[in-house]
Order: C-alpha cells, then structure tokens, then sequence
C-alpha cells in the first residue's frame, strides 16, 4: 500500500477491514515501508525484517536527521524565524 495509517482500517463486524489501496503494486520496498509505519504508527512490531525494511528505517532516520539540521541552519541565519 504505501499509506498506512489509522484511516485506512475500519471496524466492521468484528473484523478489521483495509480500506484505500489506491491501486498501487505492493512491490517490497512499499511492503517493507508498511512494515515500518505499522510499527511507528499504530505499534504493531514487525514479524520479519529484511534489506529493505532497514532500508526505509533508515531512510526515515536521514530524512529527519536533515530536517534538524534545516531548522538550525535557519536559526542561526534568523532566529526570529522558528519563533513565530
């Protein structure tokens, strides 16, 4: 799927049902990706990590690690900035 979160599962009858797949082809980069934002998301823990899952972790790690690093460079070029 690529997009898990909360509002894509639903109750229905006792059962829970996955609703927006959007039609994507679930290659194992987006399968491992699901694995992760399960796990970040709604606590479920992996049953199986593989190349890819420490892939997308990873990439999740850099991804933020660069956004921390964007908000001190524009702290120290305007301080006032991050303030508002």
């Amino acid at each position: 799927m690529g997009d898990i979160q909360t509002s894509n599962f639903i109750l229905s009858h006792g059962e829970i049902r996955i609703i927006d797949c959007s039609g994507k082809y679930p290659n194992v980069y987006r399968k491992a990706e699901d694995r992760f934002n399960l796990w970040n998301r709604l606590g479920i823990a992996p049953t199986t990590t593989d190349f890819y899952y420490f892939l997308v972790s990873y990439e999740k790690f850099l991804k933020q690690q660069i956004r921390l690093l964007k908000r001190k460079i524009l702290y120290k070029i305007n301080p006032l900035h991050l303030a508002k």
